[in-house]
């Protein structure tokens, strides 16, 4: 059928390093650990940019970009690895032009090492770790509490989003030493104070609500709430690069389909709860352009917060949307109040308040 005409020169012709990042691929130049599992230290997955190209030495598999989506998403066949692609990126990476190879810079080289003497971020995300970290911290009863009675999520909500809750570091530190070298457990930005003679402990304090960032099924990053609103109420993790939160709602988004970009975890949680298809963006200067050419193929509407800060948000979002020919609308959010906090008061009616750009 002719909705299923596959464009294979256009798809092959997307730049790998940008279908690798969607993909949730952790890359430090060149090179990143293997999505398969089996590498530990060793950056065995490396990336071809004049070829267009990757390579495992770990595992053995390699090919284009078409062959790296069917493996890092255990897609059954190449052919429903392209379709998945023409749907969901062609149409917001098309513009991008591969390096030609008789070109010795490329727009990939800022993703290197611009001298011998740079060093590349010792941070990086370790799904295997994380997943661990949240089957160890399930919710308990205040965590519950906080986000049903004062947040206003059902069950349904909270067991989506996968909500997890820290109530005590130091038996958590133990496990996690046995499980992994000190060496990982700091590059995955989990602990600090790694040379404090009294032993490291959690990025995160005790007595807080885990949120974590999954994508295409692995959890990239898990941000910390604290329960008691002391400011800083959210805590990262040390120097990892932090994801959209839920950017899995995308799997199932169509040409042209509604997305919702909110500014933060729980308006994106209130607005998946009232039936939309939401990202969060943490952080009124977080947006990037590589989240405006993963939106490009959407109808994108901005939720920003009711102040100076929502404002910078929609801004910023807007114009990377517009640098790519796409438009952003808006949701105004009363004067003072966030998305979820004017929908918990019903000042908000999300059906009548969007607003061309």
């Amino acid at each position: 059928m002719a909705r299923h005409r596959i464009n294979w020169e256009a798809i092959r012709r997307l730049p790998i390093l940008e279908v690798a990042a969607i993909l949730g691929i952790n890359i430090q130049g060149k090179n990143a650990l293997c999505f398969g599992g089996h590498d530990n230290k060793t950056k065995s997955l490396h990336f071809s940019v004049e070829e267009n190209l990757w390579h495992c030495f770990g595992c053995g598999r390699g090919g284009s970009v078409v062959e790296l989506v069917r493996e890092a998403r255990d897609f059954p066949s190449t052919l429903e690895a392209a379709l998945w692609i023409q749907r969901h990126l062609l149409h917001g990476l098309a513009a991008i032009r591969i390096p030609d190879k008789s070109v010795g810079t490329s727009r990939y080289s800022e993703a290197a090492p611009k001298s011998p003497s740079e060093k590349v971020s010792p941070f990086c995300s370790d799904p295997e770790i994380y997943e661990w970290v949240l089957e160890q911290c399930p919710l308990l009863e205040a965590g519950t509490r906080y986000l049903h009675v004062e947040r206003g999520f059902n069950k349904a909500t909270i067991d989506y989003f996968r909500v997890g809750e820290l109530n005590t570091d130091r038996r958590l530190i133990s496990e996690l030493r046995e499980h992994w070298s000190g060496e990982r457990l700091a590059r995955s930005g989990l602990l600090v104070g790694t040379s404090d003679p009294k032993g490291p402990r959690l990025v995160w304090w005790t007595n807080v609500i885990l949120f974590p960032f999954v994508v295409q099924r692995r959890v990239l990053y898990i941000q910390a709430r604290r329960k008691d609103d002391k400011l800083p109420r959210y805590i990262n993790l040390r120097g990892v690069r932090m994801p959209m939160f839920n950017l899995s709602s995308l799997d199932t988004a169509g040409l042209g389909d509604d997305v919702y970009v909110c500014e933060g975890i729980p308006d994106t949680m209130t607005a998946h709860q009232l039936g939309l298809r939401a990202v969060g963006c943490l952080g009124a200067n977080a947006f990037t352009e590589a989240w405006a050419r993963l939106l490009a193929p959407f109808r994108v509407t901005v939720i920003p917060d009711g102040d100076s800060g929502g404002e910078r948000f929609y801004a910023n979002v807007k114009k990377a949307m517009a640098a790519l020919g796409h438009s952003a609308e808006r949701i105004r959010v009363p004067p003072g109040e966030d998305f979820s906090s004017a929908s918990q008061k019903g000042l908000l009616a999300v059906n009548k308040k969007r607003e061309a750009s």
